[in-house]
């Protein structure tokens, strides 16, 4: 069997069109969390909830986009805490488990792998490289830690960067990583509309976050979110947790390196 393998614009629109309607769905479930200061934990009343959502954008450009027997799931987890799931083929969901302060977490890709073996002798060289590189990724991806933001430990305060473009302002930690949140001038989206109009809906998207401490931790980055009213306030997560043997935690963003002391 030769899988095919190299780029497929089609299920490349299907994959955008999906994550967009996940960032959509999530948006609006934050503003019903808000109002309730909770998400729905009922299941039936959360079933309908998305189907009323999947309704309203159904039609335009992205959910016509995606094919008509894609599911759209949403599971509650707590009531500050649930996972939303999009497919965009029937093998493949975006998915991301949502926090109700606006945080994304676990977000990625999940596939359905076939059993069947692939025999390798069929492969072209560039098709056997291919492949070598995406199991090569695939067990790396598998390997690293995530961050589940579920037992909050303490917060660290940043000194104020006055003259930074991109400012950290405080650091969570967890018992299994960290969130770093931070604030730029950019102006905060303020209505679906903005959504539609670009796929870089999240404000961390573009914004490159390095995490160090004094004992050379390898840390890596694991979800994030972010949102305002005046200005974007974001926050990108990373793990593994900080070790305990730390002094200080270095926060580089933009050519500029924050310092915080544990």
């Amino acid at each position: 069997m030769s899988p095919w393998i190299g780029p497929d614009l089609e299920e490349d629109c299907r994959q955008a069109a999906a994550d967009l309607l996940l960032l959509r769905i999530a948006l609006r479930l934050l503003n019903d969390a808000r109002r309730r200061n909770r998400f729905e934990t009922d299941q039936a009343r959360l079933d309908a909830r998305i189907a009323e959502l999947v309704d309203e954008f159904d039609g335009d450009l992205l959910a016509s986009a995606l094919p008509e027997i894609q599911p759209v799931q949403a599971t509650a987890l707590a009531p500050d805490q649930l996972n939303l799931s999009v497919a965009f083929n029937d093998s493949s969901a975006v998915v991301a488990t949502l926090r109700s302060d606006g945080i994304l977490l676990d977000q990625g890709t999940t596939f359905t792998v076939s059993s069947e073996p692939v025999d390798e002798s069929e492969l072209s060289p560039v098709e056997l490289q291919e492949l070598k590189r995406a199991q090569a990724e695939f067990q790396a991806a598998q390997s690293r830690p995530q961050l589940s933001g579920k037992h909050f430990l303490r917060a660290l305060a940043a000194d104020s960067q006055p003259n930074s473009e991109i400012r950290i302002l405080a650091v969570e930690l967890f018992d299994d990583g960290l969130l770093v949140h931070y604030t730029f001038d950019q102006k905060a989206e303020t209505s679906d509309s903005a959504v539609a109009d670009s796929l870089v809906v999240w404000p961390q998207s573009g914004v490159k976050i390095q995490v160090e401490d004094d004992l050379g931790t390898d840390y890596y980055a694991s979800g994030g979110g972010g949102g305002g009213v005046q200005v974007v306030h974001a926050a990108s997560g990373f793990a593994p947790a900080v070790p305990r043997d730390a002094s200080v935690l270095r926060i580089k963003v933009d050519g500029q390196t924050t310092e915080l002391s544990l």
